[in-house]
């Protein structure tokens, strides 16, 4: 064998290998994306299931208007994108090279749903948190008012904290709906909001209380 020819096998081999090295290998490529592809999803399961209580009770309230849709989107998006890595890994027609580029596209629809599950359980939890506290509240502001009107004041200054009560409390009524409102809406500024209104409900509370001569 000539030496020209043993050159030029040595430089067929030497970009054969310089190639490959280039382009990896395709089932390694496979693998990793598979890996890559499962993390996203377990990321966006484990978001599901944490916010799950909290959606659950909203559920039992029947308060999830709004945010049920948002729950089926995550859901239904999630079990596309595990039936796609499927059609991916197990499609023998295309070209190996890109399963990972396509994989890959399902690992950043999956940080998405990740994005959308991460606010529903910051929401979810939020309203949870803010209706155990107003609930109970306007609940009690309620039954003494009701005690309110029975009872005999003393004075004209009593009527007329009396009438200022049953005006804020009125108008509590109307913010707590509006804390919902916002909460679905934005969190952070909903939940702003809702602290400020469960401020007033509890000093409107406490207001009654020594009106009606009863112990804090």
């Amino acid at each position: 064998m000539s030496g020209a020819r043993i050159l030029a096998m040595v430089l067929v081999a030497g970009a054969f290998l310089f190639w490959a090295a280039l382009a990896g290998d395709p089932d390694a490529d496979l693998e990793r994306g598979l890996v890559e592809t499962e993390q996203a999803f377990t990321a966006v399961d484990e978001q599901l299931a944490k916010l799950d209580p909290d959606y659950q009770e909203l559920r039992r309230q029947s308060l999830v208007l709004g945010l049920r849709e948002t729950h089926d989107q995550i859901r239904s998006g999630l079990a596309s994108l595990r039936s796609a890595r499927v059609g991916i890994r197990e499609d023998s027609t295309q070209d190996r090279r890109e399963r990972l580029p396509r994989l890959r596209k399902l690992v950043n629809s999956a940080d998405q749903l990740l994005v959308l599950a991460t606010n529903l359980r910051q929401t979810t939890g939020t309203l949870v948190a803010f209706r155990k506290e107003s609930v109970p509240l306007i609940a009690a502001a309620s039954g003494q008012a009701d005690l309110l009107e029975q009872y005999e004041t003393r004075n004209a200054d009593e009527d007329a904290r009396i009438a200022a009560l049953a005006t804020s409390l009125t108008e509590i009524h109307q913010k707590l709906v509006m804390s919902e409102q916002l909460i679905r809406q934005d969190v952070e500024q909903g939940a702003r909001f809702g602290g400020q209104t469960l401020t007033s409900l509890r000093t409107i509370v406490a207001e009654q209380r020594k009106l009606l001569g009863l112990a804090p």
